[in-house]
């Protein structure tokens, strides 16, 4: 299913099973605990965030590459900045990559 991003208010995701977002500096940041969670409040608001700040491991086996992969599936025009403030540099590698080469395809 593909969603047109129609003009809604920007907000700010931060992805983390884990930490709270005090560490990555102010701001009002959606603080997410899963892929799942992610996709929730995305659908919810009717639109992606436009900055998110990611941690990989979410614990199990999920990963935010699963909301990434999702996201970018449905939000074809989707325009984010982003930064990784995972501790696990083969999952910080894999975030930067998908996120790169999404923003080249567009």
């Amino acid at each position: 299913m593909l969603f047109r991003s129609p003009v809604r208010e920007p907000w700010a995701l931060f992805l983390d099973d884990e930490r709270d977002p005090s560490f990555v500096g102010g701001g009002d940041w959606v603080v997410c605990r899963s892929s799942e969670g992610a996709i929730q409040e995305t659908v919810s608001r009717g639109c992606p965030p436009s900055v998110m700040s990611l941690d990989h491991d979410l614990g199990g086996d999920d990963t935010a590459m699963q909301y990434l992969r999702w996201a970018m599936g449905a939000y074809e025009g989707w325009d984010f900045t982003y930064r990784v403030h995972s501790q696990n540099p083969v999952g910080r590698d894999n975030l930067v990559a998908l996120c790169e080469s999404f923003r080249r395809s567009r």
